[in-house]
């Protein structure tokens, strides 16, 4: 009997942590996938910027071949590196040559 009373008693407050657990569970999920998605973002729009400075640049060949490249690299830092070479660079060749050391 006390038993019965025990569990009717005690169902609020376990139904009130489990909704309470499961919020910030929620919560951190969709903050990690947020800045996850976030950063694919910046990284593909920085490399799209890119390959549209070194096709104004450098010309449409030095573009195609210059992609494909650019899709190896996966840091934010490096592409702003990246992108300090094109507009330093002296020639296409120095720019792929370097892009292919990375």
């Amino acid at each position: 009997m006390v038993e019965e009373h025990f569990d009717s008693w005690a169902d609020p407050w376990i139904a009130k942590g489990m909704a309470q657990g499961f919020a910030k569970g929620f919560a951190k999920g969709f903050a990690k996938g947020f800045a996850q998605g976030f950063a694919k973002g910046a990284e593909a729009g920085r490399k799209e910027l890119l390959v549209k400075l070194v096709r104004k640049r450098y010309g449409a060949g030095t573009a195609t071949a210059f992609a494909p490249l650019l899709d190896e690299v996966h840091s934010l830092p490096a592409l702003d590196e990246i992108g300090l070479s094109i507009v330093d660079g002296s020639s296409a060749d120095d720019l792929l040559a370097k892009l292919r050391k990375l």
